[in-house]
């Protein structure tokens, strides 16, 4: 699909993060699918596109596996051991910064920083925009609110999402759920079966959280039809998937094991269960009942059905059409969830539907649109006296890993029009577009007249005006460019 510069910035904006000056277009739906087979170098892009990693402090360098962040949360936890036991002979100021340099910044701060900052610079200067929207989606989808031990693992997390979005849905499934960061955050670690050996030891008991959301929220929504019990058994199956710090984790039966997620044998409910109808049996001692829910979860229709709507509610319409919806449903079903072509299916209804109705930007659509398209740096400097990016997402409302509830933001338009909100977003504006390149005049004036028409008061008034800062605080602050 070739287009006109409208065209070209329509549906970038739709799919991606809108063009950057001098950016174009030849084919739409080819530069959108061809950003999608293939999993992009996530990467601390420069405006250049080029990493500027080298650039920063040791401390910018994420952690990218599970093994590392587990590792590197033992040091900060034992170094957190070793400053409570010296609390009563070091001097009091000495104890607080040590604790706050050595201990808090490296184990919460700094990830929060960084983890943040690289998907930021991914989808603003990086190669794969297309690509980046869709894993904003399903990080979203797959929520983890990162306190506390999730903190270090919620940047791991999000790169097992990404990691696995170029294959089939049950493969990213098994891994965005069976991972430290959700087994954390929903409390599966503390999930005991009333019958296991810890059950009936009488430590801990069942938790069903991981379960209902499991069922809810990832797979088949409460329209597939599960019960209480479906709950309940779905639970059980998922009794023994818990943590472990490795060689240095306090139960002696989990050293053997090196630090992630482990099943726990003596955590898991004994015996078969039936959930939705089919029955899983105790193969590997039961470890084997939770993947194979999840491999069965992953092709239900009610699953594809569900996240078919979801996807166009994201990228199509509030009310998502259900021609478009049917659509990406029957791909899913047809190809048993391969995501390439799930996601080829919702390009197509972009292009097909997206002209006929109108999405409100999320603030962090808002945000990442706003720097890609007027130029504008996004701070990197963690010392500064600048916001960090992470602080500026919060700030918005909408903070890339503290979302409260684990059914995500919202990508509904109802849900980010308040005045206050759209206050923050004039004030964070101001304050960016004094960044902006000045050689964007002339491409934010285009931006205008494409967003809303030549003669219009937006064109007119951005053309009144003679400076790149002006012009850009005129068009990201528009109802044109809040709106898709």
């Amino acid at each position: 699909m070739a287009g006109t510069f409208d065209d070209q910035l329509f549906f970038s904006r739709r799919l991606g993060f809108g063009l950057k000056r001098d950016e174009t277009i030849e084919d739409i739906r080819e530069w959108a699918v061809s950003q999608i087979s293939e999993v992009p170098l996530l990467d601390l892009y420069g405006p250049d596109g080029t990493s500027i990693l080298s650039t920063l402090p040791d401390f910018a360098v994420p952690w990218t596996t599970v093994k590392e962040a587990s590792e590197a949360w033992g040091r900060l936890t034992a170094r957190e051991d070793e400053l409570i036991d010296k609390a009563d002979s070091m001097d009091p100021d000495e104890w607080d910064r040590a604790m706050e340099e050595e201990v808090n910044l490296p184990r919460a701060d700094y990830p929060a920083w960084r983890d943040c900052l690289v998907h930021s610079l991914s989808a603003v200067n990086g190669p794969s925009p297309v690509f980046e929207r869709f894993w904003m989606f399903w990080v979203n989808h797959f929520t983890v609110g990162a306190n506390g031990l999730s903190q270090p693992y919620f940047g791991p997390h999000t790169r097992l999402i990404r990691d696995n979005m170029t294959g089939k849905f049950a493969d990213l499934l098994k891994n965005a759920i069976l991972n430290p960061a959700m087994i954390y955050y929903l409390d599966n670690f503390l999930s005991s079966g009333p019958n296991s050996q810890t059950g009936l030891d009488g430590y801990e008991t069942i938790n069903e959280n991981l379960a209902r959301e499991l069922l809810e929220l990832h797979t088949v929504s409460p329209a597939g039809g599960y019960t209480q019990d479906d709950v309940v058994q779905t639970a059980y199956a998922l009794t023994g998937w818990a943590l472990t710090s490795g060689k240095k984790n306090k139960d002696r039966a989990l050293r053997k094991f090196e630090a992630g997620v482990v099943f726990d044998i003596r955590r898991h409910e004994p015996g078969s269960r039936t959930i939705m109808g089919k029955t899983y049996g105790k193969e590997k001692k039961g470890a084997n009942q939770a993947p194979q829910l999840m491999a069965d979860l992953a092709v239900h229709p009610a699953t594809a059905h569900f996240i078919a709507w979801k996807l166009i509610r994201h990228f199509v319409a509030d009310e998502p059409p259900a021609e478009s919806v049917a659509h990406v449903r029957d791909v899913w079903l047809e190809t048993g969830g391969d995501l390439v072509a799930v996601h080829t299916a919702v390009i197509d209804e972009v292009l097909a539907r997206g002209r006929e109705f109108q999405k409100f930007t999320t603030p962090e659509v808002w945000l990442l649109q706003m720097h890609r398209m007027i130029g504008a740096p996004i701070s990197i400097d963690p010392g500064s006296r600048e916001p960090s990016i992470n602080f500026i997402c919060e700030e918005l409302g909408h903070g890339w890993d503290r979302c409260a509830q684990p059914n995500g933001w919202s990508d509904l338009g109802a849900d980010w029009t308040s005045r206050e909100l759209l206050e923050r977003r004039l004030r964070y504006a101001y304050t960016a577009v004094n960044k902006s390149d000045r050689k964007s005049r002339q491409f934010i004036l285009d931006c205008a007249k494409s967003m809303a028409g030549d003669d219009s008061p937006l064109s007119k008034a951005v053309a009144i005006y003679s400076s790149a800062p002006d012009r850009a605080m005129l068009l990201v602050t528009s109802p044109e460019f809040l709106r898709i």
